[in-house]
């Protein structure tokens, strides 16, 4: 049994209570952090840009003039190391929440591979995991689909226009320019795990519409403490927008 099935019937196992714990970070001065509150005007205007990289580098930072840039500031070298500090770090806190889950997910939770199965998962789409908006970009799709409570077909351009808006928010952020590899990374894998984790739920969550009801709240909730108001969103070939 390869790595990904193996992964997928574990975490289908993991308990249907559903928390935001992986998308908390440091509170650090001067660090990026998923506690930060998203821009409200910045994601107005991500919500209603053309998703053209020239567009979003002009409207967002007057430093940044090139997409080359940008994706430079988006991106960070991986540390294996740091990774399993990362994934440590999340299985403690599933402890201390008390998230009761199949022995095999805590072991897959303290295990670099967790994350390289993640990667075999987004390549098709263009996504990498190097990559705080590609991350982000996953995490904002698998929410907002648990938080409709269905999974509707996502291709390569879809994720694509999704990642231009993540861009844009990401941009947005003061501290980008000055995070660290360290920082970016320890962000990124909780987005990761996190998609992980919600997909994990709404596995287990099925038919039962009671079980789904709790995955949508607890989806929603986690989503607005960051700014985002997924029941406010659609999702389109052009990527999130406003729904009427």
């Amino acid at each position: 049994m390869n790595l990904l099935k193996r992964w997928f019937l574990v975490v289908c196992a993991i308990s249907v209570c559903f928390t935001s714990f992986a998308v908390a970070s440091t509170t650090v001065d001067n660090r990026l952090s998923l506690k930060d509150g998203l821009n409200s005007s910045v994601l107005e205007k991500a919500l209603k840009t053309s998703n053209s990289p020239s567009v979003i580098v002009a409207s967002i930072s007057p430093i940044v003039d090139s997409t080359a840039i940008l994706a430079r500031h988006l991106e960070y070298t991986p540390s294996l190391e740091r990774r399993q500090t990362n994934l440590n770090q999340l299985a403690e806190q599933r402890q201390v929440k008390h998230l009761k889950g199949a022995d095999e997910l805590e072991a897959l939770l303290s295990s670099t591979q967790v994350i390289d199965a993640v990667e075999q998962t987004i390549q098709p789409y263009g996504l990498v995991i190097n990559n705080i908006a590609d991350a982000y970009t996953l995490w904002w799709i698998t929410a907002w689909q648990a938080s409709e409570g269905e999974s509707v077909v996502i291709d390569k351009e879809i994720a694509q226009a999704v990642k231009q808006q993540a861009m844009m928010i990401w941009l947005a952020n003061p501290q980008l320019a000055e995070a660290s590899d360290e920082n970016k990374q320890e962000i990124a894998e909780a987005l990761l795990i996190q998609a992980l984790l919600t997909q994990a739920a709404m596995s287990r969550a099925g038919d039962d519409k009671s079980a789904k009801q709790a995955v949508k709240d607890a989806v929603r909730q986690g989503a607005a403490s960051s700014g985002l108001a997924l029941e406010q969103m659609q999702l389109t070939e052009q990527g999130f927008v406003l729904k009427p």
